[in-house]
């Protein structure tokens, strides 16, 4: 599992009481389910929204490696110091 998946929270609407539950999408993607914290109705997950969570993963993914090409690299204070 990518460390975007892993760092990822994502929503889930509760179809009974309207609650919003989040979990990490690397467990939403394993489980395929999740407990709503307002009422513990089990919430299963559609192969829609799967398919929904892995793209919006794999774009952030891709942003994330397009932020990290365009960024400078950071600057060690330390090196050369002798602390």
């Amino acid at each position: 599992m990518n460390s975007v998946a892993f760092a990822t929270h994502y929503p889930v609407s509760c179809p009974g009481c309207q609650t919003i539950t989040s979990r990490r999408a690397s467990e939403l993607l394993q489980a395929r389910f999740l407990a709503c914290r307002g009422c513990d109705m089990k919430i299963e997950l559609s192969e829609s929204q799967l398919n929904r969570m892995r793209r919006t993963i794999a774009d952030l993914g891709d942003c994330q490696r397009r932020s990290a090409e365009h960024c400078p690299a950071p600057v060690d204070n330390d090196a050369g110091s002798g602390d």
